[in-house]
């Protein structure tokens, strides 16, 4: 026995010195506002930096900002024309991901039962009678995923977003396709989202969002259109600085938890950053639940995207959170471009 324990004495202390020194990371949650770092201290490469400065400033005149974070902390933030880190902007489609947020907090807190019940059971009863009857076999799902088959693009119109319809014209006319078949990028799917929601937790969009999303995570100066009747708008229209956008991704790239607190369930944001189906256009990725699904190459990223080439991007393996702010009325806005300074120079910067 002595000797088995001498021989013991022995090896443990060389098998703990051959064994990796891995320092726990402290996980940081910028409710009070982002600390911002060297970029170095975070293992950020400052020459891909500056190439991604230098493109801005040359061929991308609509872009008017960027903010990188990783593991909870600014490591680079500039803006350009005037834009600063307290300028609010539309972030239009972005406002799609941030209602599939809210979609999720109200399941989460059993406001809405699940994402396979159809429209028709979340409707006011004054609409129900007026939708076509191919619609009612169109669920949240559906909607979440741009397969309903809904357009607000008319045969015969303009080729131009109706974003103030009620609820009863967006469900009028039937789908161009069999609910859940096919993949079509339409704005009338998350407003219709926004609508039901609302109906359903019986009250404004805004006041939820306050109350259980931006207020959690510190988030105080935003603007939120809305439609003619009243509910906020679900395809566009939020109003945020980059910071607090963020702030969103951040909370993403948690995995929905937020300095102690589930906010979104690790389920459902599993289902919103996981493809739902192939996609297409406009981002030509893969798609979620209200979010673009794709590769930083080689890793998995999930991002939304806005008009002009707005951007949320998220790559959970980096630690890395960007947001690029663009001037969508610029003559040279460009829905790609933006995206391209991700892949080109953000991920490349990542040592």
């Amino acid at each position: 026995m002595m000797r088995l324990y001498l021989l013991l004495s022995f090896i443990i202390p060389f098998s703990l010195m051959g064994a990796p020194d891995k320092k726990v990371r402290k996980v940081i949650y910028p409710t009070k506002g982002w600390l911002t770092i060297n970029p170095l201290k975070e293992s950020i490469d400052t020459l891909m930096l500056a190439k991604a400065d230098s493109d801005i400033i040359n061929n991308q005149p609509s872009v008017k900002g960027i903010l990188i974070t990783r593991n909870g902390k600014i490591v680079y933030e500039k803006y350009y024309s005037g834009f600063s880190a307290d300028s609010i902007y539309n972030v239009w489609s972005i406002t799609k991901s941030v209602v599939s947020m809210l979609t999720g907090i109200a399941l989460k807190r059993n406001d809405l039962d699940s994402l396979s019940e159809h429209v028709c059971t979340l409707m006011p009863s004054n609409v129900t009678t007026g939708i076509n009857e191919n619609c009612r076999e169109i669920t949240l799902a559906h909607l979440m995923t741009m397969t309903s088959g809904l357009s607000w693009y008319k045969p015969g119109t303009a080729i131009a977003m109706r974003r103030y319809e009620e609820m009863d014209q967006i469900f009028a006319c039937p789908p161009s396709n069999a609910p859940g078949s096919t993949f079509k990028y339409d704005g009338a799917n998350a407003h219709a989202v926004s609508m039901l929601l609302q109906n359903t937790i019986k009250k404004p969009l805004n006041e939820y969002a306050e109350s259980h999303l931006f207020r959690p995570l510190g988030i105080e100066k935003y603007r939120w259109e809305q439609d003619n009747s009243g509910y906020f708008l679900g395809s566009e229209g939020l109003y945020l600085t980059a910071r607090d956008l963020a702030k969103l991704g951040y909370l993403m790239m948690m995995k929905g938890k937020w300095d102690g607190k589930q906010i979104l369930t690790e389920e459902y944001y599993c289902s919103s950053t996981t493809q739902q189906n192939i996609g297409g256009f406009p981002g030509y990725d893969a798609y979620g639940l209200l979010w673009w699904v794709g590769k930083a190459s080689p890793y998995e990223t999930f991002y939304a995207l806005g008009t002009g080439g707005q951007l949320l991007a998220v790559t959970p393996a980096l630690g890395i959170v960007a947001v690029i702010v663009v001037d969508s009325n610029h003559p040279k806005a460009d829905l790609y471009k933006p995206r391209q300074l991700y892949y080109d120079y953000i991920i490349p910067a990542v040592k």
